[in-house]
């Protein structure tokens, strides 16, 4: 119907122009985004061995220099395993 070049889209006033293109990039980064989000949210890295064991020396060398009281220990610990 149009017949090649006289198609409006041929002309940059039917097309979206640079804003399509700007949009375009917008909804892939937000999309790829998204995943990348959601797989950090629902497959969260594991935590290396040696940092609760690190964390446990330093609580013990609180406690042994009394800034914190045994029941503070005790609770603390529970919450590092």
């Amino acid at each position: 119907m149009w017949g090649g070049w006289c198609h409006p889209a041929a002309w940059g006033g039917a097309g979206a122009g640079w804003w399509g293109f700007v949009l375009t990039l917008v909804f892939w980064g937000l999309l790829f985004g998204t995943l990348i989000w959601a797989a950090g949210r629902f497959f969260p890295r594991a935590r290396p061995a040696g940092a609760a064991s690190e964390a446990l020396d330093v609580l013990r060398l609180r406690y042994a220099r009394g800034e914190i009281s045994r029941e503070e220990f005790e609770a603390i610990k529970t919450g590092l395993k």
